[in-house]
């Protein structure tokens, strides 16, 4: 009975010393109506969408749900704020978040790579604006090389870019998430600083 007692103290003790250190806020995916509905609960929020690429070694990387399958974050930052946010990207490599207006920072992205964590920092900045129901912010694309040596996985960043698919992809994601054109705007992701390489 005392094992159990300790075990509980020092799972409480845990949980309790995770909240003090100021853990990341996880912005789930939301890829429906029901989902928006379920994930809005403040009406000042806003769904930001756009679409993550990752090219490994000049392929296109998969991203899904499958316990096999390639999974990913952007991580962001809100300025004014301390707390991190960790944003899912879902299937396809397409996001989309409830966020409070105002502007953020990417700071990296995460992703796995044969067991082990990649995580490249960005300089990307967008801006959640209020009085729309949504925003569309673009589509990243991180091309980058990999190989496999002695001490793991090297990971050498090629480039970023970002692109405006929104004639392509506006209408069905917003269609997907019950809004209107008319409650939607743009607010493309902005380059503010460079980034060569991640190890």
């Amino acid at each position: 009975m005392d094992k159990i007692r300790r075990l509980i103290s020092v799972a409480a003790g845990g949980c309790l010393l995770a909240g003090l250190s100021g853990c990341a806020t996880t912005a789930g995916n939301i890829d429906s109506a029901a989902e928006l509905a379920r994930e809005a609960g403040e009406p000042a929020a806003t769904v930001v969408f756009g679409r993550f690429e990752l090219l490994r070694n000049g392929h296109e990387v998969a991203f899904g749900d499958g316990i096999f399958a390639s999974s990913a974050t952007l991580n962001l930052a809100e300025a004014g704020s301390a707390q991190p946010i960790v944003g899912r990207i879902g299937r396809d490599g397409e996001f989309a978040w409830a966020l409070e207006p105002g502007t953020y920072r990417v700071t990296s992205i995460g992703f796995r790579y044969q067991g082990q964590k990649i995580q490249p920092p960005t300089g990307f900045t967008f801006t959640v604006p209020a009085g729309y129901r949504a925003s569309y912010v673009g589509t990243i694309t991180l091309e980058a090389s990999f190989d496999r040596g002695l001490l793991g996985t090297r990971a050498q960043v090629e480039r970023y870019t970002i692109s405006d698919d929104c004639a392509a992809e506006c209408d069905g994601r917003l269609s997907r998430l019950g809004l209107d054109a008319d409650q939607s705007t743009r607010t493309l992701f902005s380059w503010e600083r460079s980034v060569a390489a991640a190890e």
